[in-house]
């Protein structure tokens, strides 16, 4: 497939809407808007939970803070260079997709959360609950080890 037409255009009339700097927040609602108004022509978020990530602002979904994908072709673009939050509009091909697909919302959608999102925090539910019976379990032989020596 050949490569999408730019968003630049786009990302800049997002950008605009905001003041010099921009919050963590305030570049997922920018990255999602710009995903959402070329939903049609695949474009998305990328999933991102390690390093410089934001939160989808409609799902809590964890996504890139500049990346978008290009779900047809199978490419990544980054599209805002953050230097201390300026988050400048950019075109920048980054290489095949690598990340997982995290899709738009609008502001007029139901506010559920999609499976990658419902995934993550029952992941991380598990692994705390298995660190507390880890926990538990220590405690529990502990407990076993003292009534033997009374």
């Amino acid at each position: 497939m050949a490569e999408p037409e730019s968003l630049i255009d786009t990302v800049e009339q997002e950008r605009d809407k905001y003041d010099d700097t921009l919050t963590n927040p305030q570049m997922g609602e920018l990255l999602n808007n710009v995903a959402w108004r070329h939903r049609d022509a695949g474009w998305v978020l990328a999933g991102k939970d390690t390093g410089a990530h934001t939160r989808q602002p409609h799902t809590g979904t964890p996504i890139s803070r500049d990346v978008l994908i290009h779900v047809p072709s199978a490419r990544m673009y980054d599209v805002l260079a953050d230097v201390a939050g300026e988050a400048r509009p950019q075109w920048l091909y980054v290489g095949p997709v690598d990340y997982p697909v995290v899709h738009p919302t609008g502001a007029d959608e139901p506010e559920e959360p999609e499976p990658e999102a419902v995934r993550y925090h029952l992941e991380t539910a598990l692994r705390y609950l298995g660190e507390l019976k880890d926990t538990a379990i220590d405690t529990e032989a502990e407990l076993h080890k003292a009534l033997e020596k009374l």
